[in-house]
């Protein structure tokens, strides 16, 4: 049962990689602290840039390694000094739990402030960085070891929850998927996607990386330009220089010097007009070993805008995009496939209305209000 207690008195200890909005990571974690702040109050112990607008009830401890530096926590010596900062830091007040928003070395440092305090830790899973320690023997044991001793692991799906399953044998995982801020995003009928006829706009959105299957992506898009007059706009951190020069010249090699255009990382109120104004989103993540898409929130915003999306099967997008019904998947690495599924929207006008009215409508089942809850419930029944 639900306990009915004043839950506003209760407080958590939440450990963050960052709080910053343009990172993925800093965008699921603020995002996931405003809601939960509504029922609790938080202490957030993170580190590097901080939102402007902190919620009442959060107070923050910037002392951890900024998100470069975040693999000092690998030295025990030092999680464990910084761990007992943080404890002097919070003092003896009534802590309720310990949540971890970052999968290990952070949940190190979780796990030894839930040990000084005696209180109940949950850790997150959020996709590679749940996977990738298992790859060292040290880093995968001191890993396990956390894991198992969590009240409970939330996967943010269930793919990751299955690859993290195939790690190591755990019985306290759940599944909470992120959530989205349907509000952010003001899509009204006249954003659903439409399919004018004139030039039709695709977008990608996400840190340019191999993981991301541009190298797929391009080629597709080349292929539906030869029947259709198209833009294609790839949105985000640009800092890794040999991808982008691959997919520079795969553009040049398919002769889409005039199609696609590399905009690196924007404002989010410029990347959501970009949103707003494409026909369709467009991202087919492949694995690549343990780097994997655990989940793929900007389907989700995709849908907010009323826009039909397209990703990959075998990874986190199987749980963001309802195939069929708010989008389509397609198997990773298939340029056939992923150029057969372009088409199929761009050449089918009711299809792509219809997609995008189901993913404007699962967004607003998805809101983080009601993701939160789930956590909610999850911390009142330990």
């Amino acid at each position: 049962m639900v306990n009915n207690q004043p839950q506003q008195l209760k407080i958590l200890v939440v450990i963050a990689l960052t709080l910053n909005e343009a990172d993925g990571q800093g965008a699921y974690s603020i995002s996931l602290i405003r809601q939960l702040s509504k029922t609790y109050r938080l202490l957030v112990i993170t580190g590097g840039k901080l939102p402007d607008v902190i919620p009442e009830q959060v107070e923050i401890f910037n002392i951890l390694p900024e998100i470069d530096n975040f693999l000092r926590l690998k030295n025990i010596f030092y999680s464990i000094y910084l761990s007992w900062r943080i404890f002097t830091l919070i003092g003896r007040r009534n802590i309720f739990l310990v949540l971890s928003l970052m999968d290990y070395p952070y949940s190190i440092v979780a796990y030894i402030i839930a040990k000084f305090l005696n209180r109940p830790l949950v850790l997150s899973a959020v996709g590679t960085y749940s996977l990738l320690p298992f790859n060292n023997w040290i880093d995968g044991r001191l890993h396990g070891l956390i894991l198992k001793k969590a009240k409970k692991v939330v996967c943010i799906s269930h793919f990751t929850e299955t690859m993290l399953r195939q790690k190591i044998a755990l019985d306290n995982t759940v599944v909470v998927n992120p959530g989205v801020d349907v509000k952010k995003f003001e899509t009204t009928e006249k954003n659903i996607s439409q399919l004018s006829g004139e030039s039709i706009k695709i977008v990608s959105i996400g840190a340019i990386k191999k993981r991301k299957g541009l190298h797929i992506t391009i080629p597709a898009v080349a292929a539906v330009a030869r029947q259709y007059p198209l833009k294609y706009y790839i949105i985000g951190n640009d800092s890794n220089k040999k991808y982008i020069n691959e997919l520079k010249t795969i553009v040049t090699d398919s002769r889409l010097g005039s199609v696609v255009e590399f905009l690196g990382s924007l404002p989010e109120r410029e990347m959501i007009d970009y949103l707003q104004s494409a026909d369709l989103f467009l991202l087919t993540p492949i694995n690549t070993r343990d780097n994997v898409e655990g989940f793929g929130l900007v389907y989700l915003e995709a849908g907010a805008c009323g826009k039909p999306v397209i990703g990959s099967r075998n990874c986190g997008a199987e749980d963001a995009i309802i195939d069929g019904e708010t989008g389509i998947l397609v198997p990773q690495n298939d340029i056939v496939a992923t150029t057969e599924a372009i088409l199929r929207i761009v050449g089918d006008h009711d299809l792509a209305y219809k997609l995008g009215q189901n993913g404007l409508n699962r967004a607003k089942q998805m809101t983080w209000l009601n993701q939160s809850r789930q956590y909610v419930n999850i911390f009142e029944n330990i």
